[in-house]
């Protein structure tokens, strides 16, 4: 599906175009069995729990009793101790805070550059997209798609809410300031500076 050490943005897929991959979602364990049982297939598992920033006293807590984002970190966790060359994570971002957010862009990085996985990020959360990647491939039906790498593309808009950022130097522009084009935040104030003085 992808190459290796890449990550791609998917907004809008049909359900069938993941069948049979495992997801990895902040969903509720329904199991009470504990983080140890279900990583210790893998002697590896220490390792793995470091790599995820979990530290050993999460071993003997039952998965059914697991927070959001340790949820998702033990789902981390076990498919790479399954060696999975591709993860698929599926909208998780927008229920993360600020801080939880940049851990997982760092984590994600990190698994692409150094460990050479592959990741697709279902997502339409585009304040975290927008500072995270270039490209998104949008599903405009179930059959179509657009590769879009330009967030100042309107027609990615017909289908997900546009990044603050985006919005804001679309407003100063319609207030007659020349603007560069930037996404991330930082760049985006930048921009402004250089606009508006």
């Amino acid at each position: 599906m992808l190459e290796t050490g890449k990550i791609k943005v998917i907004i809008n897929p049909p359900k069938s175009l993941f069948k049979g991959y495992n997801l990895i979602n902040d969903k509720v364990f329904k199991d009470e069995i504990s983080v140890l049982d279900f990583l210790s297939f893998s002697k590896k598992y220490l390792k793995v729990l470091k790599l995820v920033q979990l530290n050993e006293d999460i071993l003997n807590t039952p998965l059914n009793k697991l927070c959001s984002i340790e949820r998702i970190k033990i789902r981390l966790a076990y498919y790479l101790l399954k060696n999975t060359q591709e993860l698929i994570i599926e909208k998780l971002f927008s229920k993360l805070t600020y801080g939880e957010q940049e851990y997982f862009k760092r984590l994600i990085r990190n698994l692409v550059n150094k460990q050479k996985i592959k990741i697709v990020l279902i997502e339409d959360d585009m304040d975290f997209i927008a500072e995270f990647v270039k490209e998104v491939i949008l599903y405009v039906d179930k059959e179509h798609y657009k590769v879009i790498n330009d967030f100042y593309d309107e027609e990615l808009y017909k289908y997900v809410k546009m990044p603050k950022t985006v919005s804001l130097i679309k407003y100063l522009e319609s207030k007659g300031y020349k603007i560069s084009h930037e996404v991330t935040f930082n760049e985006t104030l930048k921009a402004i500076y250089r606009g508006v003085s």
